[in-house]
């Protein structure tokens, strides 16, 4: 630890000092409006549960940890998912993410976590702290043409021929269901209580936030310019997701869909390389087997 770093205080905020990281995480994620911050702190998260670093008073690094239970061979492991990473531009390179995230090791370690979990935006980065890849996607490219093959392959009718199907926004309780159906007990997927299936459908109908389903079928996503890919995407059957996936290209003439390694749309191919999409710190020497789980692991989301 620098002696810079020895000067700064690392506890967890108050209440009161939730103003200080509501800034700090819009100067760090601009492309995140007012509106998302004020719920991801109202709803996301809590002060406890946002550990920062302090000059004096002042909130300049700061990491949210979420407690949650995943799937992993059957069984549900305790570990701890780690999102917002940020810090001031101004004290920044200096090793203070370093050190608070050895300090949340410190905490998780007793507190009995399994391991830690992040989505990071920097892989190499994030493997100098002694994470390493968890999960993996592949990618199917979805557009009209592909659609149009996977109808004719499985033998289905598309959306025109489909009047019965009604195009709403997903509730929590379909939410819930779909993504228990579809995701399972999978390694890798966390646990996901009937209030997060509530708080995801919340987050999906701020403005800048798209949410849709068709039958037994529901997509997540943030229109963007350039390449667009759906958030969350899980279905019952391939009929609905089809149908989902066609009613979405009426507005978005291409985008790209994350899925498992072991799992694909009916009739859609997919990449053939998988990407890595997340990364774990096993932080118990018991629980070293969490490194090599087969089927991979797949993580949808930090909910």
């Amino acid at each position: 630890m620098s002696d810079f770093c020895n000067k700064l205080t690392y506890r967890y905020l108050t209440e009161a000092e939730l103003p200080q990281a509501k800034k700090l995480w819009a100067i760090c994620f601009p492309e995140d409006d007012e509106e998302f911050i004020d719920y991801y702190f109202a709803e996301r998260t809590a002060a406890n549960c946002v550990f920062g670093a302090f000059d004096n008073a002042n909130l300049v690094s700061m990491l949210c940890r979420d407690s949650r239970m995943m799937f992993a061979n059957g069984e549900l492991v305790p570990v701890c998912f780690v999102s917002g990473v940020s810090t001031d531009p101004a004290y920044r390179n200096r090793g203070i993410v370093r050190t608070l995230m050895s300090k949340l090791d410190a905490d998780l370690i007793c507190e009995g976590f399994a391991a830690a979990l992040l989505q990071p935006f920097d892989f190499d980065f994030y493997k100098k702290l002694g994470y390493e890849v968890f999960s993996k996607r592949r990618t199917a490219v979805i557009n009209e043409k592909a659609i149009e093959k996977a109808y004719s392959e499985l033998k289905l009718t598309g959306n025109e021929q489909n009047k019965s199907i009604s195009f709403t926004r997903p509730d929590a309780a379909l939410i819930n269901t779909v993504y228990n159906t579809y995701f399972g007990q999978r390694n890798g997927v966390l646990q996901r209580s009937i209030e997060r299936c509530e708080a995801l459908a919340h987050e999906f109908m701020l403005s800048g936030a798209c949410s849709l389903c068709a039958g037994r079928a529901y997509a997540f996503w943030y229109p963007k310019e350039g390449e667009l890919t759906l958030h969350e995407f899980a279905f019952e059957n391939a009929h609905d997701a089809l149908l989902l996936l066609e009613r979405i290209t009426a507005k978005h003439s291409e985008f790209l869909v994350e899925l498992p390694c072991d799992r694909s749309i009916p009739g859609i191919p997919c990449s053939a390389e998988a990407e890595p999409l997340s990364m774990i710190k096993v932080l118990r020497d018991d629980c070293n087997w969490l490194r090599k789980l087969q089927p991979e692991p797949f993580d949808v989301c930090a909910y």
